[in-house]
């Protein structure tokens, strides 16, 4: 069996915190958390092996918790990628 990888979601909108599940749990053990800030303190519990980072949350958004996390050389190597969803789920909705 091989090793899946740790993956903290920061997002708040739930349905693409479920969406981003949902398309990686095969590969990924997957965390959610709603803002920087509890990016932040879910990091100190655990480490992830990579963080996906919504742009535009509420507390502290991605590009602040981005630079906090750099500053501190524990997590200057994590690997970061911003999200930056369109939240236009009516739209999607109807088109599902």
């Amino acid at each position: 069996m091989t090793k899946k990888y740790y993956l903290l979601v920061v997002d708040d909108d739930p349905i693409s915190q479920f969406a981003i599940s949902e398309m990686l749990k095969q590969q990924f053990e997957i965390h959610c958390v709603d803002n920087g800030q509890q990016c932040i303190e879910s990091i100190m519990n655990k480490k992830p092996d990579m963080l996906l980072l919504d742009v535009n949350m509420p507390v502290l958004n991605g590009y602040e918790t981005c630079k906090i996390l750099r500053a501190d050389p524990v997590y200057k190597s994590l690997p970061i990628r911003f999200n930056q969803g369109k939240r236009n789920h009516r739209r999607l909705h109807s088109r599902m």
